[in-house]
């Protein structure tokens, strides 16, 4: 009997290993992961542990070298259009405006001319671009061409938004800003995320879970469920002992794979 596609989770991640030069690299190695449903699973570990590769997995736009990643019950082979992915360099047409940027992905699926301005227009209130509509990337600051990359991703009602380090590329206190947006963004209606980030912080503020990778060959060393209420307020939650706690912990996890590649640093130097 078939099970119905809703009863499966959006993502299983099955013995997943990605090697480069014939196999002389391993990124990850018999890396297993699931993302449930309207869940957000935010994912950080060391520099170069693979990260943004295990994301362009899932995407279908890199290949795994072993294993397998399942999105909805069915095995990922190419790029999905019920994914989207907001990028950490913003990924946007210089010679489009705003709302060219957006409605993009939207004529690429020969969607109506009348859906299309409907979804722009949407979109461009929720990241709160109104009046930005016939401005072009140039004309913008950081923070602004990455809320047009997140209302582009939101234009086409993704099953599953993929963000790689979406704010990595802004000041501190926009980046505080666009995480409170998108914060409130994701308590106005569920979503399915994977959320790659470098910030501790971050990603328990924005997860419901917090997945720890390895140095490289990575795996998960441990995927930690974020049990604060919904809705969240950024302050009330970085003023919990449960946040420090967290916090902690995550940054013992990685400074542990930081010591581990040290030691083995200096072995290979005797």
């Amino acid at each position: 009997m078939s099970i119905a596609q809703g009863e499966y989770p959006v993502v299983e991640i099955r013995g997943a290993t990605k090697t480069f030069n014939d196999g002389q690299v391993i990124t990850f190695q018999d890396l297993n992961l699931t993302i449930e449903k309207n869940k957000i699973i935010c994912i950080v570990g060391p520099s170069g542990c693979g990260k943004t590769t295990l994301l362009r997995c899932i995407n279908g736009l890199a290949k795994l070298s072993k294993g397998e990643i399942l999105f909805q019950g069915c095995k990922v082979s190419e790029p999905d259009p019920r994914m989207a992915m907001v990028f950490q360099q913003f990924g946007l047409f210089p010679w489009k405006t705003v709302k060219d940027n957006i409605a993009y992905p939207l004529k690429l699926r020969q969607v109506n001319r009348y859906e299309i301005e409907s979804a722009v227009k949407k979109n461009i209130e929720t990241v709160g671009l109104c009046g930005f509509e016939d401005s072009y990337p140039y004309q913008l600051s950081g923070g602004m061409q990455q809320r047009v990359g997140l209302a582009r991703a939101l234009a086409t009602e993704p099953t599953l938004m993929l963000m790689d380090e979406p704010f990595a590329a802004v000041d501190a206190q926009t980046r505080e800003v666009l995480q409170g947006e998108l914060l409130n963004l994701i308590q106005q209606k569920e979503r399915t995320m994977v959320f790659i980030t470098h910030s501790i912080d971050e990603a328990i503020i924005l997860g419901d879970k917090v997945a720890v990778m390895s140095k490289r060959p990575s795996n998960i060393l441990e995927l930690l469920d974020v049990e604060f209420e919904k809705p969240r307020d950024m302050k009330v939650v970085k003023g919990l002992p449960r946040f420090n706690e967290l916090r902690v912990h995550i940054w013992d996890l990685l400074m542990s794979q930081k010591n581990i590649e040290e030691a083995q640093e200096i072995e290979h130097t005797k």
